[in-house]
């Protein structure tokens, strides 16, 4: 994964990704998904996690992380998800373990917390694409309806 690039302070902001509105609206629009830290093949194996995991996670799943984050690291004084997201985001450890509820460190079983986010990941992949497929059929209809609504107007004019 490439490093988030630092993204110019348009509007002369003291504040950072950490407080203002503005940044963090900016950081969320240039990154449509959360990125998720590769792991290289060493780190891979020392630590028993799998090599091949998401690029990215939906904001909402980052978010339920990051709330098990701020409690373990600082609260309200805990970095913001935008800011970690600049700095270069969760590893796959740390974003699933979060996910989990769970500190990083030991004493847990760290394989479970990743099978466990990698299902809530591929739950949330089924579901955008219900919605994706869903919102496709309203579309469809839409456009049937309009051409009928059409259809019948060339009839009234012939």
């Amino acid at each position: 994964m490439e490093a988030a690039p630092v993204m110019a302070n348009l509007h002369n902001c003291n504040l950072g990704a950490d407080r203002c509105p503005e940044c963090k609206a900016a950081v969320r629009q240039q990154f449509p998904r959360v990125p998720v830290m590769s792991t290289d093949s060493y780190d891979a194996k020392r630590l028993g996690i799998p090599l091949h995991h998401p690029a990215s996670v939906p904001w909402r799943l980052a978010e339920l992380a990051h709330g098990t984050y701020a409690a373990l690291y600082g609260g309200r004084s805990a970095q913001s998800l935008e800011l970690i997201v600049r700095r270069g985001s969760f590893s796959w450890p740390e974003l699933s373990c979060f996910m989990a509820g769970h500190d990083v460190g030991p004493p847990h079983d760290r394989s479970a917390c990743m099978a466990a986010a990698l299902q809530a990941v591929e739950r949330d992949a089924v579901e955008a694409e219900k919605l994706r497929a869903d919102r496709a059929e309203t579309a469809l209809e839409a456009m049937r309806k309009r051409v009928l609504e059409l259809e019948a107007e060339l009839r009234k004019r012939a």
